[in-house]
């Protein structure tokens, strides 16, 4: 005799799963069916694709340690009023073959109500975190989570926690709830995220010498970039983060951020800059013996800033200076 599987099919009447077997072939015990999940409680109903009737059918429920003779002898069997667990089903022919075995898996029905958790809208902050659960134990469900009616990918647990909140993650939230029985919804609830406040840490003041260029915190406690103005342009001047001194004086450097779509603008900050002169020193070789009528000579003295050095004569009727000339003239 031939074996043949054949597809399963749903009886229309009492919530009713109807499961076909195959036949028996050469009395050796086939490879199993594909398992079926459905309702404890309901109807399941196993056939035989032959229509000869069994001496029996058997039930294990201890994945198949031992069975549990059945008083049918119908080419079917119909199981009624099942408690939740793993189920085979096998029949002996006349011939003493069995046919293939079948396994049968039964669960309870998912609660017709699921809340999502917290049950009132949530309101949170950006970076902080939320974790949306179920108020339903968790009975080896299958879970989807969803924002509106998007699927939340990786979020396929009774529990889904956002860490680092962004104000992009503002939105209703709910979980798909099914097994092999139904399958629910859980009430939606509403996630609010706020922005987030941003500091800019400055000193009140600060006192540098001229040619002392120096950086500032490029960032704000939150990462974003800051802004930098000087009131000041001949005291200093600002590139990015980088102060440049120009001049003796003071200027205030005000610091600004102005936000973005999670984080809100900064409290300005502001750095009193006072700049003072740096002390420099002149070098200047004492001067050779000259006589009247001696040709002009240069002056060679150096700062050391590098700044030009200017000249004067204390005696006028004894030599003149234009520049770092002298010229000898009584």
């Amino acid at each position: 005799m031939s074996s043949t599987r054949v597809n399963a099919s749903t009886v229309s009447s009492q919530n009713a799963n109807s499961i076909q077997g195959k036949d028996i072939e050469g009395g050796v015990l086939g490879g199993n069916l594909s398992n079926d999940t459905t309702c404890s409680y309901s109807v399941a109903t196993i056939i035989l694709k032959s229509s000869a009737n069994p001496l029996k059918w058997q039930r294990s429920s201890d994945s198949e340690q031992s069975w549990t003779d059945i008083a049918c002898t119908n080419f079917f069997y119909t199981e009624t009023d099942t408690l939740t667990g793993r189920y085979t089903y096998r029949a002996l022919q006349s011939d003493s073959t069995y046919s293939d075995s079948l396994h049968i898996t039964y669960v309870d029905t998912i609660p017709s109500v699921a809340n999502t958790l917290p049950l009132s809208s949530a309101s949170k902050m950006v970076d902080d975190t939320v974790t949306l659960s179920l108020d339903i134990p968790d009975s080896q469900y299958s879970y989807q989570w969803y924002k509106g009616n998007a699927i939340v990918s990786g979020a396929t647990g009774s529990v889904y926690s956002i860490k680092g909140l962004r104000s992009a993650d503002s939105g209703v939230y709910k979980c798909r709830i099914w097994n092999g029985c139904n399958s629910i919804y859980s009430e939606e609830t509403m996630l609010i995220v706020e922005k987030s406040q941003q500091a800019i840490t400055l000193p009140a003041a600060m006192a540098k010498a001229y040619g002392e260029d120096f950086d500032l915190p490029a960032t704000t406690s939150k990462g974003l970039t800051i802004a930098y103005s000087s009131s000041n342009a001949g005291v200093a001047t600002v590139s990015g983060s980088r102060i440049h001194i120009t001049g003796a004086g003071v200027t205030t450097i005000t610091a600004t951020q102005a936000g973005n779509s999670d984080y809100r603008p900064a409290t300005a900050a502001t750095l009193q800059l006072t700049v003072s002169m740096v002390a420099q020193q002149i070098t200047f070789a004492a001067l050779p013996e000259k006589t009247y009528g001696d040709a002009a000579f240069m002056l060679t003295a150096t700062a050391s800033s590098g700044l030009p050095v200017s000249y004067a004569s204390s005696n006028p009727a004894v030599a003149t200076v234009s520049g770092s000339l002298v010229t000898i003239v009584g």
